[in-house]
């Protein structure tokens, strides 16, 4: 009992325990209807025109965002290997020893080596694997410079965005020229 001598609400007399019957259910109310489905133009009703979603239904797996995007990130990495043994390989590397006739043609726009790399963010590796030509630099006579075609370095940087977003045949031998314009357009699209 509680201070004013009351009953309390959690002390239930004894006669009270044990089993409900018949007529103290009918004191309480009626069942409480079970809950109905809304009707009318809810997301997955006929009426939508939208079919539900499987992911939707009781029972079937959630696909959470986190997990997308771990999935997006281990085939980025994996593209990124691919690339890089692409690059390591050694008939992929180009030498001047290999090619001592190579020449750039009267009317080639050609790139200096740093402009090159920074425009494009090329690593060693991949400037590697383009020709070029060596000419006297006036800073540091002992370090020449290097000039490559303009159109090799955009080959390579729309072979290189093929290649990291998975397009096929961008890693195949000499490039073709649809691969070649679908790297263009990511190349493009990441550059604005």
């Amino acid at each position: 009992m509680s201070a004013n001598n009351t009953p309390s609400k959690r002390h239930h007399s004894p006669e009270s325990k044990g089993n409900i019957s018949a007529t103290d259910r009918d004191a309480i109310g009626p069942k409480t209807p079970v809950k109905r489905r809304k009707t009318g133009t809810e997301e997955g009703s006929p009426e939508s025109g939208t079919p539900k979603s499987p992911s939707s239904e009781k029972g079937s797996p959630k696909i959470t965002k986190k997990a997308l995007d771990e999935a997006e990130k281990a085939r980025k990495n994996q593209q990124k290997q691919s690339w890089e043994a692409w690059l390591a390989r050694g008939v992929n590397q180009w030498e001047p020893e290999q090619d001592p006739n190579y020449k750039q043609k009267i009317g080639w726009k050609v790139v200096q080596y740093t402009d090159a790399k920074r425009y494009f963010r090329f690593s060693d590796q991949e400037m590697g694997t383009l020709p070029y030509v060596t000419f006297e630099n006036q800073n540091n006579p002992m370090r020449p410079g290097k000039s490559y075609n303009k159109l090799d370095l955009l080959r390579l940087a729309y072979r290189k965005e093929a290649a990291l977003n998975g397009v096929e045949g961008a890693l195949d031998g000499v490039p073709k020229d649809d691969m070649l314009k679908e790297g263009q357009r990511l190349f493009d699209a990441r550059s604005v």
